[in-house]
């Protein structure tokens, strides 16, 4: 089962429009571009978040959550998520496989932790609840008991 990301359109101004906007005025001085090579690398500053923003989701496939967030890929055994935590989270020092600011963090083994933003939050939660049931939901920092 593929779950979509949650993406948020002030991202695509900020990362996308404005980078764009900025290398684009570069260009009207072509000959100078040429004659700084090194201004080529800058272009990767537009492309990484391009590829972020667009080449993203989640996979939840023989029991495992497959995410994909440009560069930062991986899996996670469902039967090692211990909690997942809805609302909104300072990403500092968090895996990120997310975009929206509200989503959610799940715990998984002892001390991992991972954000994720899916569009359809409730579906998520119910596909990895189904595979493991002892997965525990909450809420604002309020514990919510999962029901099969």
């Amino acid at each position: 089962m593929e779950f979509k990301t949650d993406r948020q359109n002030w991202l695509a101004i900020t990362w996308i429009t404005l980078p764009l906007l900025m290398y684009g005025a570069s260009l009207w001085n072509y000959e100078g571009l040429i004659a700084k090579p090194y201004l080529f690398f800058a272009w990767i500053h537009l492309a990484l978040p391009l590829w972020i923003y667009f080449d993203n989701s989640y996979k939840i496939e023989d029991g495992y959550l497959f995410y994909r967030f440009g560069y930062n890929k991986g899996k996670i055994p469902i039967t090692s998520i211990r909690e997942i935590r809805k609302g909104k989270f300072i990403r500092q020092g968090q895996k990120t496989a997310g975009l929206a600011p509200t989503g959610l963090s799940i715990h998984y083994y002892k001390y991992d932790e991972i954000y994720v933003s899916p569009k359809d939050q409730k579906a998520f939660i119910h596909a990895l609840t189904q595979l493991n049931p002892e997965i525990s939901i909450s809420d604002n920092h309020h514990s919510l008991k999962t029901t099969s």
